[in-house]
Order: C-alpha cells, then sequence, then structure tokens
C-alpha cells in the first residue's frame, strides 16, 4: 500500500467518524429540545 493510498484511508476514517459525531450530536441536542 502506497503512502497516498494511507492517506486517503485515514482522511475517509476521519471524515465519517467527523459525520457519525455530528449526527450523533444533533440527536441528542434534538433529544433535549424534546425534554
Amino acid at each position: 500500500m502506497t503512502a497516498v493510498a494511507a492517506i486517503h484511508i485515514a482522511s475517509f476514517i476521519q471524515h465519517s467518524i467527523a459525520a457519525k459525531a455530528d449526527r450523533l450530536q444533533a440527536v441528542v441536542l434534538t433529544f433535549h429540545m424534546e425534554k
């Protein structure tokens, strides 16, 4: 595996984790608003 491929995979994983965190935060905020 080339270094470029490793960098692309790492950034892809980082972006997917960030997207999941954003969704989770949105769900938590919505849940708090409903209380």
